[in-house]
Parts: C-alpha cells; structure tokens; sequence
C-alpha cells in the first residue's frame, strides 16, 4: 500500500510540474525579472519556454529557463546579460526564420550563458522554403563565456521554384563561445555561399571560439566553411588521437591537446598580424600540405612541439614573408629542433623577424644556425644548445633580467645594408657568456679609420684571433689583412683558397709599407705601431681598446703573397668575440693637454651630442673623428656651438657614433672623466661607418664661417679637410680651452692659425671692424690644383669680408648670404704657396682698407735685411699717435718675434738679434687702437 502511495504522489508531482511549466513572450522591452516585460504577467523560470521579440531583455541577476527562441518575422530581438551574470538555458536558444522579414538577434552585455544547442534557421532542410531571399542571423558580442553543451546547427532553406534562400549565419564579434559539440551547416544546392559561422563582420571585435569535440568536423567547402580570419580559435579536445585541422585560413589558431595535429591543405594558413599558439600537442605535416604564414604572423610555443624532420617545417605564403617566434613560459627549457619556415624553392634565411623568450626556464636551440632579426629576451633565464643565433637588428632585454648564453652562440650580424646592436638596457641587466661581434666596412678607397671591437675579456683576445680570423681565410670579405715592411706572416694560393703557412707576427710582408694598424696610449698622448698581432690584445679583461686601422683589403688580400702590395681595396667584415660592455662605462685621467683616444664601448650607435650634454661629462665640450670618405681618412672635430669642423663630412647633420667607432676627446680644463650611459645609445644604426648616419642636427646658433679644402684629381675635386670659426657673444679671440685643436691628417690639411696653434674649430668673439682669420695650407702636393669653399651660416655682421691670397697679393670679396664662394689656386714648389697662405678679414664699408701685399701702407727697411740688423717700419700715412703689436713669422706659422710699441712718428725700429735664419717671413703689425691690421713680406740674406 505504502508502494502505491509513493508512485501516485511521484506521477502526481511529474503532472503538477508539467501543468506549471509555462511559455513566455517578451510583452516590452525591459528587465528579464520585472514581471512587466512578459506576457502572460510574470518571471520565466528554468522550467519555462521563453519567445523574444523585437524587444531588449536585460538580464540583471542570475535567471534560467528550458529555452529561449527569437521569434521569425522580428525585426531585432536583444537579450543584454550585464558582467557577473549568468542565464543558464536547459535546452535550446533558437533564432527562428522569416518569409517576410530578416531576423537579426542580438547576445551582449559581458555575462555569461549556458546552453544546450544553438539553432539558426529551420529544425531541418525545407527546400519549398522561403520564396523570397531573407537571412537569420545570430550576432554574439562581448559575453564573458557562452557555453554550449552540444552542438551550432545553422540550417539554410533553399527554394528553387522561385530560387530564394533564408541565409543563416551566427556572426561572433567578440567574447567567448565554449562548444562541446559540433559546428553544423545543413544546406542544399544551389545554395549561397558564406554561411554558418563567421568572425569577419562589422565592428569585428576580440572573439573566441573553443571546439571540445573530439572530432568537429568543421565544412571547408565555400557555401559552409566558417570564416575564422577574424577572431582567434582553440581546439581543445581531450582526445589523443590524430587531427586534421580544416584547410582555412585563421586569424589566431590555437593548439590545445595532447594529439597530433596535421596540417589539411594548402589552405590551411595564419592570416597577415595573425598567430598560431602551439601550447600542447605537436603540429605536423606533409611536404604538400604544410601550414603557410602570411606576413607578421607570429608562432607562440610553450608545451607542445613540432614533429620532426623537414616536411613538417612552416611555409611561406610568398618569399618576402617575415613572422615572429614566442616561447611561452614552459615548466621544462623549451626544446627547439624545428627548422625555420621556408618558401619552396628558395633558401630563405631571413624570414624570423623577432624571437622573444618569456620563460624563466629558457630554451634549447639544437638547429644548426637561426637568423633573425631581433631577440628580445623578457625574463631571466638560461639559452643553450648546440645551435648558433644570428641576429641582424636588435638584441634586448628589456626587463633588467640576468641571461646565460654559451660562448659565442650569439652573433651580431654586421653587412652592407644593416649592423645589428644592443638596446639600451636596464640597471641589473647581466649577460652570460661570449658574443660575436661584427664591423661591416665598406670599400673606401684604402682609408684610414678610428675602430674598436666593442667587447672585453683576458682569453682569446688578440688581434689575431679576433680581426684576423685566428688565421683562417674564410671569405673574400671576413677579417682585414695587416701588414708591415717587417711583416713575417706567410701565406700561399692552393688554387682553391688562401692558407697562412706560418704564422711569424701575424703582418704580411709588404715591401716599401708601413704598418696600417696603430695603438695609442692615452698616459703619453702618442701614437705607436701594433708590431706582433698575435701578442697585441684587441681588448682587455676591463675594457675595450680604440686603434688606428689603414683598412685597405680583407684577410690575406692586400699584397700578391710575395711581398707586392694589390692596387685595390676591398670591403671587410671584422669580428670579435667577448663579454659585452653593458652598464655605464667610465673614461679616467682625461687631460687637457693630451688625447684621449676612447672606443665606442657598446655594441651600439651611441649619440655624442647626449654624452657630451651629461651633467658629469661637463669637462669634455668636444671629439675628434676620421672620416674615411675624405682623402685617406680625415680627422674632423665636433662642437655644440660649431658643429662639424669639415662641412663636407658624411656625417653633417648627425651626432651618431656607431658600433666599432672610436674617437678622441681631451679635458677643457682640468683632468677629468667622462662617462658614457646605457641612455646614451641610439636606434640610428648605420651600416656605413664608417661612412654615414642620420640623427640630430645640431644647434646652429651662432655665427658660422666655414672653409673647406678640395683636391682636383682626375678632373674631379673632392673634399680633403676643413675648419669653422664660430662668432658670438661671450667668445674669446685669443687661444683658449673652447678651440678645437687640429689632428694632422695623413695627407692634406686646412686649419684656423691662432697663438702658433693649429684648430680645426675656433671659437671667436662677436665680428668686429677689421677682425680677421688665418687659414693654414700644409701637406699639399706641388703642382695640383685645390680649391677653397667659403661660407658663412647665420651671418649678422653688417660690413663685408675678403679672402686674401698672401702668396698672390690678391684679395677677393666674399658673400656673407650663406651662399658658396669657391676659390681655385694652385700649390707649387715655393714654400710661399702653402703656410699661412690665406687670410679672411672684416671690415665694414664698400672696399676693403687694409691693403693687399703689394701696397700696404707701410714698407720694411732694409729688406731683404741681415738676421743682425734692425729693421725700420716706415707708415706710409705719416705721423699716427697709436699702440701696435707686431709678430713675425716663418713659412711654416712659427712665430720668431712678438712685441708691442707705441708711436706718435711714422717709423719704428725693431731688433731682430740675429735670431732668424736665412729665408722668407711674414711681418704683421696691428693697430691695437682700431684693430687694423697690416702684412708684409720679409726676406732675410
């Protein structure tokens, strides 16, 4: 009886229930619990069946129901659940079809749902239906998870008689969808093409799409396939056995299980800026359907791998593509045996843009060689394996972490079109380990250079074994050849390369030489040559080391093996292995009456101007360095004020040092240091040392007057030296420490003559009436013509300037608007023709009063004169009551007399006390008065 009783009231409660379960129409727009927004009056519960129309349903707290569908012939129906909340569906959430009208359905809000099935469109194919074209369509946006515990059927009817379709699609535009069961697209033919899921919609957001079955079975043919080049799509089954990913193209694929994933077709590709994140399992494929990257993909790695052997290498979609590497943090060192992608038929070697390492457990390269173009690692970490990593741009560490590399696993690249650097790095950073670093320089003719090897160590550190191969002739351009008249290194031609047959002191023998590679020691300020290369360190256990290179021929190819040098020249590519100077670098016991020849200590352009500019540096206010391209190497000199000494640099505009450059500073007072900053280094890298840069322009704000020296050769006149005179308020006419000294070149050179001093830059006080400049010509070649361009920038001076030939008498007017005045001469074999040949004077009024050699206002008496007599100066004007001073000097700028005098009569006698030898000297007196200032030949017997 108690049985009986209990299935009465069992059957009695199924029946009560069935009776209580209701079905609910949207009445209004409003909120899913106001009793207001249904019809019939009341709140849908999880036994309920719920019908939407055009209406806006906000669900504010957690609700369910048995199902949801959005009636057909609606013009919109929106259900918005807020963030934080969860509808929980029984059953179904269906968009229902229309013969009369689009349904377009809407889910937002940033809530959460869970259903059983999504269901687009009819319950099953009905090819009588509709008769005019219309379209379903299901728009997910921004839920935090929509999970659907079984399948996506998105059915299109299509009739023939008329052809018409209802096109059903869900079109995700951001959010989660979590499906655990299967994508389906029923259709018939003729169908229209683009149906089911789509992720390339308007207003396209972040969507994600996670597939949990074990096999999807997702369509790729044009009417069904889904697009997923829009969002990002994870297969995350627990199965362990094979897949076949669907030959499509993604927007962001992602692998997610412990299975073998292959590859399905030539379609299957990363779209341009997409990604691939192999986190579990392994990705293979065959040689014809290979996974293809378009252009800034990128490839995250953590647990999962690729299978082995060639077929399964990632393609290139066209040649020019270029993609990114990522390993993700990995509970193991991630292990790399996989080769870069490739495009059939080419041997790509660029195509890895960037490789970032984020795990603390770092990676393990056991390919050959990987060449990329930047390896930022982000955390601290250890990078081994039997591999090599050639990097072509940048090498960062960006978060101060500590990273372990082995000796000489990384490499950077240094070639005609780019040189690779360090970024600047944060304090804390520590690098592990040896680098390879390379020098490209261009063929410049057999020039001079200042060069150094950016790195330090006390092992393999020689000359020998890092610019000179260790003796090794790889290569028509790897390492330089250095040779000497003493040089005991010999070498033959085997007919299919060059080897060194005894080593002797590391110098080729060339006859008639002269060493072209030079130490300087910064203690003496004198320069000396590198005699034995296998006993000379490039660098030492500390620091870095600067060198003078002649730079004429790479390893083994500057002579004929015999002794007999080649006319040519040749590019180079200079490498170097050591530790890497990081952090701030400090230059002591820099002295005011020496240089202080420092290198670049990063492997890193670094900006001059910045370094200069840096509160502590403030006793150092210059540089010199050599310009290849001029001559054989000129020296110019750079200041904040003046800018370059030799206006015709290739590196005019720019205060960029590169890496492997070296340079001279000297104290502008006192003994000082100077220190250069990790902040210091720039990003306007430059493959032509060496040659040329690009950065900041300098600050023109004084008056410049500029001259630069040219030398005809074959018909063509090229740039050999130069100098600059900066006027403004505050300068000082006389020598002092703002004046640029000059750096003797190796062959012709052009200064400013000041106080017996040669200066590439010098610094004046504002123009005033009669002021003037000496300019200084020494090793010209007889017989070759040269030529003078002069200039002024930012010119304020109101009167005029002349240029005057002291060796020719003449004087010539010169423009002050900026514009180029060239002046031709010619060097001959009188000493007259060089020396201080030239002089610039300013004067205020239409002509020039001072006048030329030939009829200056005052005359010398007796000249020519003996060394013992005392020579009388005799003014032309008569009687002038004024102070003068007088120098005289010989034709090399030496001056043998000074003094002062004060007269009120037209003569004045001055004692040479026989200390001048036969030959020819220049008498210059000056109105202290007024500053005029007068010159005039004077030969003694």
């Amino acid at each position: 009886m108690k049985k009986l009783y209990t299935l009465f009231f069992t059957l009695l409660l199924c029946s009560s229930n069935i009776l209580l379960a209701a079905t609910y129409t949207s009445a209004s727009s409003g909120n899913w619990n106001s009793s207001s927004t249904w019809s019939p009056s009341g709140v849908p519960t999880t036994g309920d069946s719920v019908n939407i129309g055009n209406h806006t349903i906000t669900v504010t707290s957690n609700a369910g129901c048995a199902s949801i569908t959005t009636l057909s012939g609606t013009l919109l129906a929106n259900l918005v659940i807020n963030s934080g909340v969860k509808l929980t569906l029984s059953g179904s959430f269906s968009v229902r079809p229309s013969n009369t009208a689009n349904n377009d359905t809407y889910i937002s809000g940033g809530g959460s749902l869970e259903v059983l099935n999504v269901v687009i469109g009819l319950d099953a194919i009905n090819n009588t239906y509709p008769t005019i074209t219309r379209s379903t369509t299901l728009y997910v946006d921004g839920l935090t998870l929509f999970k659907i515990k079984g399948n996506i059927i998105s059915t299109t009817p299509v009739n023939t008689t008329p052809v018409a379709y209802n096109e059903s699609r869900l079109r995700h535009r951001s959010g989660v969808i979590d499906l655990d069961g299967t994508l389906t697209v029923p259709t018939v033919s003729p169908g229209p093409a683009a149906l089911g899921y789509r992720t390339d919609n308007d207003n396209q957001g972040a969507s994600f799409i996670i597939f949990r079955n074990t096999d999807p079975t997702i369509p790729t043919d044009v009417q069904k396939a889904p697009s997923f080049t829009g969002g990002s799509v994870e297969y995350r089954s627990t199965a362990t056995t094979n897949y076949t990913l669907p030959s499509l193209a993604y927007k962001d694929l992602i692998l997610n299980s412990n299975r073998t994933f292959t590859s399905g077709g030539s379609s299957t590709s990363i779209v341009t800026g997409g990604s691939m994140n192999l986190k579990l399992g392994v990705l293979s494929s065959s040689a014809a359907n290979q996974l293809r990257l378009n252009n800034g993909s990128t490839i995250y790695r953590s647990v999962g791998s690729f299978a082995s052997g060639t077929n399964s290498r990632l393609r290139l979609a066209t040649i020019s593509v270029q993609y990114n590497v990522v390993y993700e943090q990995n509970s193991i060192p991630t292990v790399i045996n996989d080769y870069p992608a490739y495009y059939p038929g080419s041997n790509v070697l660029n195509s890895i843009k960037t490789v970032y390492v984020n795990s603390t457990n770092g990676v393990v390269l056991n390919t050959n060689t990987i060449a990329v173009e930047n390896l930022v690692i982000n955390a601290s970490c250890t990078i081994s394996g039997t591999g090599n990593v050639y990097i072509t741009d940048v090498l960062d560490i960006p978060n101060g972490s500590a990273v372990t590399f082995p000796d000489n696993f990384v490499h950077l690249k240094s070639s005609e079109t780019k040189t690779a650097r360090v970024a600047a790095l944060p304090a804390g950073t520590v690098i592990n380990g040896k680098i390879w670093v390379e020098r490209y320089l261009p063929n410049n003719n057999r020039s001079w250079r200042l060069l150094t090897a950016p790195v330090k160590g006390s092992t393999v550190n020689s000359v020998w074994e890092n610019w000179q191969n260790n003796g090794a002739y790889t290569g028509l351009d790897r390492g330089v050849d250095l040779w000497s008249p003493e040089g005991t290194l010999t070498a033959e031609d085997t007919g299919s390369t060059l080897q060194v047959s005894s080593i002797g002191n590391g110098l080729t023998y060339i006859s008639n030489s002269s060493y072209n590679l030079r130490k300087f020691d910064n203690s003496l300020g004198t320069w000396s040559n590198v005699t034995n290369t296998l006993s000379q360190p490039l660098f030492t256990a500390t620091m870095n080391q600067g060198f003078l290179l002649f730079a004429s021929n790479s390893f083994l190819l500057s002579s004929n093996l015999g002794g007999i040098a080649n006319t040519g020249s040749s590019q180079a590519v200079l490498s170097a292995s050591g530790t890497l100077n990081i952090g701030d670098i400090t230059y002591n016991s820099i002295a005011s009456n020496k240089f202080y020849l420092i290198g670049n200590p990063y492997a890193s352009p670094i900006d001059f101007k910045t370094v200069l500019a840096e509160p502590g540096n403030t006793g150092i206010n210059k540089l010199w360095v050599i310009d290849p391209t001029i001559g054989y190497g000129s020296y110019v000199t750079w200041d904040a004020i003046a800018g370059y000494s030799n206006a015709g640099t290739v590196f005019s505009g720019s205060t960029i040092l590169q890496s492997g450059q070296a340079f001279f500073v000297r104290s502008s007072s006192a003994t000082t240091s100077l220190t250069i900053k990790e902040s210091h280094k720039s990003s306007a890298e430059s493959n032509t040392t060496i040659n040329k840069m690009t950065s900041t322009k300098i600050n023109g704000a004084s008056a410049l007057f500029r001259v630069l020296l040219e030398k005809q050769v074959d018909d063509v006149y090229s740039n050999r030296d130069g100098c600059v005179a900066a006027f403004y308020d505050g300068g000082t006419n006389g020598l002092d420490t703002n004046d640029g000294r000059k750096i003797s070149n190796p062959s012709e050179n052009l200064a400013l003559f000041t106080n017996n001093f040669s200066l590439s830059i010098e610094h004046r006080a504002s123009i005033v009436d009669n002021d003037y400049l000496t300019l200084r010509l020494t090793d010209a070649v007889v017989g070759i013509n040269y030529k003078l361009k002069l200039y002024a920038t930012d010119f304020r001076y109101l009167g005029n300037a002349y240029l005057k030939d002291l060796f020719t008498g003449t004087k010539t007017k010169l423009p002050l608007d900026e514009s180029v005045f060239e002046y031709a001469f010619q060097v001959t074999s009188d000493a007259q023709s060089t020396g201080n040949r030239f002089e610039i004077v300013f004067q205020q009024g239409s002509s020039l009063n001072i006048a030329d050699l030939a009829t200056t206002n005052f005359s010398i008496y007796p000249n020519p004169a003996n060394s013992h007599d005392s020579i009388m100066v005799l003014f032309h004007e008569g009687a002038s009551s004024n102070n003068y001073s007088y120098k005289i000097y010989n034709t090399v700028g030496q001056m043998a007399y000074e003094g002062n005098f004060s007269t009120a009569r037209a003569s004045e006698l001055l004692k040479l006390d026989g200390k001048l030898a036969a030959g020819l000297y220049f008498v210059e007196i000056r109105n202290m008065n007024n500053n005029e200032r007068f010159t005039k030949k004077l030969i003694i017997k």
